[in-house]
């Protein structure tokens, strides 16, 4: 098969990007790709991380 060039995650919007999973994926090196990002249905809003891979 293909291996993929790269790896995106989301994750719900919090302050000051204090939760497990923010401080999981900035030590893995993931940046933002997009910030604020709402999906129908859920008034929450994501961040959609990626970075290169493999990690």
């Amino acid at each position: 098969g293909r291996e993929a060039e790269n790896g995106l995650l989301s994750t719900t919007e919090t302050n000051c990007e204090d939760n497990r999973a923010w401080r999981l994926y900035r030590r893995l090196g993931l940046t933002d790709i997009i910030r604020g990002y709402h999906v129908a249905g859920d008034p929450r809003a994501f961040a959609i991380l990626g970075r290169t891979l493999p990690l």
